[in-house]
């Protein structure tokens, strides 16, 4: 598989084939560092900072624009909520990290539901695509997309932190709030149900 680029703030990352995609959508935007001060920075501050952060995470989970920007939206009401119990400013991207994961989890489930019922227009994923890939990248992502809908989001998620987004195994366990050996079974799931798409 060649090169896929993946449209702004995302970059073009090189695809290889080891029963599934590695490191497809590229890095995150970058996020600024972390506060070296005593005080966890307000909500406002913090939107200012990381909403990018957050919704290249959520753009790598969903990958639909609209619940992206939902997903954006619900982080950070969370957050106003639930600052008060972050203590360590320099937490604040891990943390912010989780409440994104988690939250996209929750969507993928409720969106998962709305299709079982009908209630949800499939998109054909060709505009996740940056404008600068050709029509079989294109539909390579489309396609892989297409599949990770009918996947349990329990393995879509940790897939996408791991192929896309290239997160450690430890890490996404702490993400995902579950054991090491419970995030790789569910990656070693979700490579197998991709293999297909991705060996095509």
């Amino acid at each position: 598989m060649s090169r896929l680029a993946v449209r702004a703030p995302l970059e073009k990352k090189k695809v290889t084939a080891q029963g599934a995609a590695t490191g497809l959508l590229g890095s995150l935007p970058a996020a600024p560092v972390e506060d070296q001060t005593d005080a966890v920075p307000g909500v406002e501050v913090l939107f200012t900072r990381y909403a990018g952060y957050v919704a290249g995470i959520g753009h790598r989970i969903l990958a639909r624009r609209g619940d992206v920007d939902d997903l954006v939206q619900e982080v950070f009401l969370q957050v106003h909520k639930d600052l008060g119990q972050l203590r360590d400013p320099t937490a604040v991207r891990g943390w912010l990290a989780m409440i994104t994961v988690r939250t996209a989890h929750r969507m993928l489930r409720v969106q998962r539901v709305k299709s079982m019922l009908g209630f949800d227009d499939a998109p054909d994923y060709l505009d996740v695509a940056a404008p600068s890939a050709n029509p079989e990248q294109r539909e390579t992502l489309a396609a892989i997309y297409r599949q990770l809908d009918k996947m349990p989001p329990r393995f879509r998620v940790p897939w996408v932190l791991r192929r896309f987004e290239e997160r450690p195994v430890e890490q996404i366990a702490q993400l995902c709030g579950c054991s090491l050996a419970t995030a790789k079974r569910r990656i070693a799931r979700a490579d197998s149900m991709l293999e297909e798409v991705t060996n095509e």
